[in-house]
């Protein structure tokens, strides 16, 4: 036998209200993603379960913030250097170019990270 929910039952279990404004909380109590990757790109969304967060979503997720997010993909290991550190910094800000696009459907944002996933390839070789 399937369970289904009834419409007060679904009601109950999906909350949609702000994220609370005077303290930090986890990115994923406000937002969940979808991401891919295509060649040397990483493509990802963040999709507000309350859609009027995107608004507060736009503040916090600027190109800067992207670039120091997926910077880590590019440390030699799991406890990188100070130097490693420096030159996969250096090498984003050089490299890596990032777009942010609206989804106004659904009031996401969409990250593109360009030459991402070249930039491991190339980390990588020099650390070896």
């Amino acid at each position: 036998m399937e369970a289904t929910l009834n419409d007060k039952e679904c009601a109950l279990q999906i909350q949609l209200t702000p994220a609370p404004h005077d303290r930090k909380i986890p990115l994923y109590d406000i937002a969940h993603n979808r991401a891919c990757d295509k060649g040397d790109d990483i493509n990802f969304s963040l999709i507000p379960y309350f859609p009027p967060d995107s608004e507060r979503l736009k503040k916090i997720v600027t190109q800067e913030w992207v670039k120091i997010v997926v910077s880590s993909l590019l440390n030699p290991s799991h406890f990188p250097t100070s130097d490693d550190i420096e030159r996969r910094d250096k090498w984003v800000s050089e490299h890596v170019e990032v777009e942010i696009y609206e989804v106004g459907g659904i009031r996401s944002l969409n990250s593109v990270v360009r030459i991402i996933l070249d930039g491991r390839c190339e980390m990588l070789k020099k650390n070896q």
